[in-house]
């Protein structure tokens, strides 16, 4: 139960105060080579392009679904909405 959790949980960096924990996942490289690749923390991308894939992304995921799904996908209109 919770001593065995207490083995894999622990402070970041064994700094109590930084208010982070270090666990298993949030420490793997797994995890850290996704964050890394998402578009707000890849290195050399100037802030306007990162906005820009940012805003393309929210913008089909907004629009995406209603495209496929939506009411007027087997209308005549279909291409117009």
């Amino acid at each position: 139960g919770i001593l065995k959790m207490a083995n894999f949980v622990k402070p970041y960096n064994n700094d109590p105060f930084v208010g982070h924990l270090s666990t298993p996942v949030t420490t793997s490289l797994s995890t850290r080579t996704f964050l890394s690749n998402l578009p707000i923390y890849r290195k050399g991308t100037s802030p306007l392009l990162k906005g820009l894939e940012i805003g393309m992304a929210h913008g089909y995921f907004l629009l995406g679904p209603f495209d496929k799904l939506g009411p007027l996908r087997n209308s005549e209109v279909a291409l117009l909405a």
